[in-house]
């Protein structure tokens, strides 16, 4: 929550906030994934979005329980009772959604 208050106050430098993303994705697992996702939304919100996301950070959101079930080819989140599809829907309802999204593009293709 204190890095999320910080960015919405601050324009922080681009190595600023992937130290943030690197320290949230260190602590993912101890989260909720839509917590974890709704977090780290609000920090890259009100920042310059970024070019590319630290790898770190990308295997921490690869590593979320809903992601491997979506890698799977099924439709059902492990980490709650929602569907994966009530999941990215409420996260597109998100200002900022895109700066999460369109960074990871490129990395998540790759894969």
């Amino acid at each position: 929550m204190l890095l999320s208050s910080l960015s919405q106050k601050c324009l922080l430098q681009s190595p600023a906030v992937k130290v943030i993303l690197g320290a949230m994705a260190s602590c993912s697992s101890r989260v909720a994934p839509q917590q974890f996702v709704n977090a780290t939304i609000s920090v890259l919100s009100p920042q310059d979005q970024l070019d590319e996301l630290p790898g770190p950070f990308i295997q921490a959101v690869l590593g979320l329980p809903w992601v491997f079930i979506l890698k799977q080819g099924f439709l059902i989140n492990l980490g709650t009772d929602r569907d994966i599809h009530e999941i990215i829907l409420d996260m597109t309802l998100w200002s900022g959604f895109e700066k999460l999204i369109n960074p990871m593009i490129s990395p998540l293709v790759d894969r």
